[in-house]
Order: structure tokens, then C-alpha cells, then sequence
């Protein structure tokens, strides 16, 4: 039955006129989550919010800041050939949840305020309609076949590195790097300044993405070259810098290593948030951050798949 009446509340909302749309934030005081993780496309989750009188469904999405006294709910039904019931994961200031069918509706009453909106809520709406608004759809819609591709499908292309240079932050690190097209299996090299001297050779790659450990990076210049099996090279240019010379973010990361997941979340906004500042020369960077301790953590995934052109 209260299912019922909730639906035809939603019919009646609609009749007088309010459509489903982008979230707007609201007072920082009222901010007590962040959606981190959708398994299914957003339409199989509604987001009521009830403000001043006002009652609005809110388009969810990846990043979306949750309300004081948002209601969540989640569809029963499942598209999902594995059958896989649909479910959202909330991030609080008390720690993640995950709600399904079963364990909504969900209202967000008497949560405290979540501390990391404080420090960057004023950007994330931002960053959330230049790089996740409409990304949870298109990597659903999206195939498994084209989201795991090896290769094979034409010309060789690194889409982001440009073909003017990018900076990386030097130090001993695990370099991460990835491309698109060709024909595997793919040599990789990268090369100090103009010499042929390699700095690291990795030869047999049947995927389009490889980590090199423990690469010795001084301040200086480099190349990287990608060459598949039928002769296809691609040689992009980047320069490893000091890590002070990183630009520094508006917003601080106090508290951030709280926990592991709420430091996956400080490098996913800090990366994109590099990203935007200038694509050219920090989306190397960017995608350093997001490959090396954001594994798993579904926003991440997305501005991966993003920075390799698969979404």
C-alpha cells in the first residue's frame, strides 16, 4: 500500500508541473552524502526531494550530493542477464550503505553532515556535469565487448596523451598508461629526453593498458612509444616535473585518510579537477591517481574508461 500512495504521489508531482532534473545542492549544513556507486542505469533509482514546502524527483547520478531527508528508492525490476539485484551505495558520515528493493525506502533523516562536502561541495556540482553527468548511463548502455576491446580495430591511438607534452610528477612510481587500436601483441617503451636509451621496455602486451613498476623518473623529458604487432607506432612526449609544481586545489583534504574509501574519493575529484584546469597536461597525471589507488571504486572506473576513449 505504500508503495502505491508513493507512486501516485510522484503522478500527482508530475501533474502539477515539476519534472525529474539535476540535482541543485543545497545548504552545505543539509549535505549528508555522496552517491559513490550505481549498478544499473540511473532510471532504476529515484531520488525525492523534499525541500520548503516542495517535493522534486532528482535525477541521480554518480557524485550527486544527498540531502537532509532525501528519500531513496530502488526498482525491483532487473535487466541484468546475471540477475544481479539493482542497488546504489551511499557514501555517509558515518560510513558507506548499500540499499536495494528490499531496504528502500530510505530516508536520509537525522544524518549528520558529511565532513568532505565541506571541503570541496562547492566544486562538485561542477565537476560533476563537465565529466560523470551522463557517464553511469553510457557505461551501461555501452557493451561489455567494447568496454574490454584488445585492440584490432584500426589505427593506434594514445587519446590521453596529446601530441604536445604532459607532465607527470617525478619520483620512483608505478607508471600506468593505456591506448586504443592496433593489433596486439604491443611493445612498450619509454625513453629519457631525445636518446634511444631505455628507461623501461615491455614487450608481449596483449592488453591495451599495462603498469610498469617502479619506473625512476628525475625532472626532465621523456618519451613513451607504443608499437602493436603490424608495425603501428605511436610517440608521445611528456616531461616529469617536482611534485610542488602540481597545481594546487581550492579545496583542502583534511580528515581525507579517514578511511581507504574516502581516500579513493579525495584522488577521483582531485583528478578530475586536474583534468579541468588543462586536459593537455594533466590528464597523464590524472589517470596515475585514479589507476593507482582507485581500483574498484565505481567513479573512478568511469573517469578511467573516460581518459581511455571508451566511454
Amino acid at each position: 500500500m505504500k508503495r502505491v500512495i508513493f507512486y501516485i504521489a510522484i503522478l500527482l508531482v508530475c501533474a502539477a508541473g515539476s519534472k525529474t532534473g539535476r540535482a541543485v545542492a543545497c545548504e552545505a549544513s543539509r549535505q549528508v552524502g555522496l552517491v559513490v556507486g550505481l549498478n544499473a542505469p540511473s532510471d532504476h533509482y529515484h531520488l525525492i526531494r523534499k525541500e520548503n514546502g516542495n517535493i522534486k524527483e532528482v535525477e541521480i547520478d554518480v557524485f550527486i550530493a544527498l540531502c537532509e531527508n532525501d528519500e531513496i528508492r530502488v526498482n525491483c525490476r532487473r535487466d541484468k542477464k546475471d540477475g544481479e539485484e539493482n542497488r546504489i551505495i551511499i557514501q555517509l558520515s558515518d560510513g558507506e550503505k548499500v540499499l536495494t528493493c528490499k531496504t528502500t525506502p530510505y530516508t536520509l533523516a537525522g544524518k549528520s553532515p558529511y565532513y568532505m562536502l565541506n571541503n570541496f561541495g562547492v566544486y562538485l556540482s561542477e565537476l560533476v556535469d563537465f565529466f560523470f553527468g551522463g557517464l553511469n548511463d553510457s557505461y551501461h548502455s555501452a557493451s561489455l565487448a567494447a568496454l574490454s576491446v584488445r585492440g584490432c580495430d584500426g589505427p593506434l591511438n594514445m587519446s590521453m596523451v596529446g601530441h604536445s607534452e604532459a607532465y607527470l610528477t617525478a619520483g620512483i612510481r608505478n607508471l600506468y598508461l593505456a591506448w586504443s587500436g592496433g593489433y596486439p601483441p604491443y611493445t612498450l617503451h619509454i625513453l629519457k629526453g631525445q636518446s634511444k636509451d631505455h628507461l623501461a621496455k615491455v614487450e608481449g602486451l596483449e592488453e591495451t593498458r599495462a603498469k610498469i613498476n617502479e619506473v625512476a623518473l628525475e625532472p626532465g623529458e621523456y618519451s613513451m612509444e607504443i608499437e602493436d604487432s603490424c608495425g603501428q607506432r605511436v610517440r608521445r612526449r611528456f616531461q616529469a616535473i617536482l611534485p610542488e609544481k602540481l597545481p594546487a586545489p581550492p579545496f583542502h583534504e583534511s580528515g581525507v585518510a579517514s578511511s581507504n574509501v574516502e581516500k579513493q574519493l579525495w584522488e577521483t575529484i582531485y583528478a578530475a579537477w586536474l583534468i579541468e584546469q588543462d586536459p593537455i597536461l594533466w590528464s597523464l597525471e590524472a589517470y596515475q591517481r585514479i589507476s593507482a589507488d582507485c581500483s574498484g571504486f565505481y567513479p573512478a572506473e568511469l573517469l578511467r574508461l573516460r581518459l581511455e576513449g571508451k566511454l
